[in-house]
């Protein structure tokens, strides 16, 4: 990097627009009658079996993983080879942040990995000419970077949430609005991979990895997406003379779930968010939930879009 060029100049950075503020957060309300809880315990039943067999073993890979990881962030490549552009990082497209560049001492030799193109090559020149090459380009412009930071004062962020294996094992019911839930690692208590849980779709506080299949299968849940994605769907189950959720019975939570899983069957899931700590999250949550909302999500189309559905509740209104 040229002795004028900054670490922006030479990426092109652009400053970020200002964030809107954040609704208040509120407790998970939990089902909203015991027709309703009837008709989840099966699920929940089912994902405390899962958390109960894997989540201390996602747990404890979490944590080696993030001690290898601030390892590798406390490498002060800039002072080491006299280029600051070496502490520079980027965000990946699941918004984890992570360092650009990774030195490694191996029986003598200086090895340099881009871990963006994951090209590992020996010595300072030859990384140059990675940089410098067509390859490491076309990639920097698929990615955010980001300004060299001090080294060790970025937070780690794991590969993926830790809860992300333990939801793709879940196949009893479908599963909508993952993309709007966050983890977050540290958990409320500030405790190394013990995560807790955020849904920016109701903003809602979810404390335990226990507590997350059984929201997301909830009929609230499950009406808050249908209102913003499917409209045409969410009215079938909102019209003025329709009973409110606590007075569904189960034909209907059943009728909401065969909605829910058509549209699993057509788009899939997506991925749950991942912040580093309860004060990250807090300080940063008007960005988070704007990535979120510009983010993908799935909505009703010409070919799925719910108009002939039948009356949820078995009158003759259409």
């Amino acid at each position: 990097m040229r002795p004028s060029e900054t670490a922006a100049s030479r990426y092109g950075l652009q400053p970020q627009p200002p964030s809107e503020p954040s609704p208040p957060l509120k407790p998970d309300p939990g089902v909203t009658s015991a027709k309703e809880a009837e008709f989840c315990r099966k699920y929940k039943d089912n994902w405390s079996v899962i958390v109960k067999e894997k989540w201390q073993r996602r747990l404890d890979h979490l944590r080696r993983e993030l001690v290898d990881l601030r390892e590798r962030q406390s490498q002060d490549l800039g002072a080491m080879f006299g280029d600051p552009s070496l502490n520079c990082r980027f965000e990946d497209r699941e918004g984890r942040v992570q360092p650009l560049y990774h030195y490694q001492q191996r029986d003598g030799q200086t090895y340099l990995t881009c871990v963006l193109c994951g090209v590992t090559v020996t010595g300072k020149r030859n990384l140059d000419i990675h940089i410098s090459g067509k390859k490491h380009r076309f990639a920097l412009a698929e990615v955010k970077v980001i300004e060299a930071g001090v080294p060790g004062q970025e937070e780690a962020l794991p590969a993926e949430p830790a809860i992300q294996r333990l939801l793709d094992d879940f196949r009893d019911a479908p599963l909508i609005g993952i993309e709007y839930l966050v983890e977050i690692v540290e958990g409320d208590r500030g405790e190394l991979g013990k995560p807790s849980y955020r849904c920016e779709l109701s903003s809602t506080v979810l404390k335990e990895a226990d507590d997350v299949v059984p929201y997301l299968v909830s009929a609230n849940h499950r009406l808050n997406y249908l209102k913003r994605f499917y409209p045409t769907a969410y009215k079938k189950f909102s019209k003025g003379t329709v009973p409110k959720v606590e007075s569904w019975n189960s034909k209907t939570f059943q009728f909401l779930e065969s909605v829910i899983m058509r549209i699993e069957n057509k788009n899939g899931r997506l991925r749950p968010q991942v912040v580093a700590s309860d004060a990250t999250y807090q300080k940063t949550r008007a960005n988070i939930r704007r990535k979120i909302e510009t983010g993908q999500h799935f909505r009703q189309t010409s070919d799925q879009d719910f108009a002939s559905l039948p009356d949820p509740f078995g009158n003759s209104e259409d």
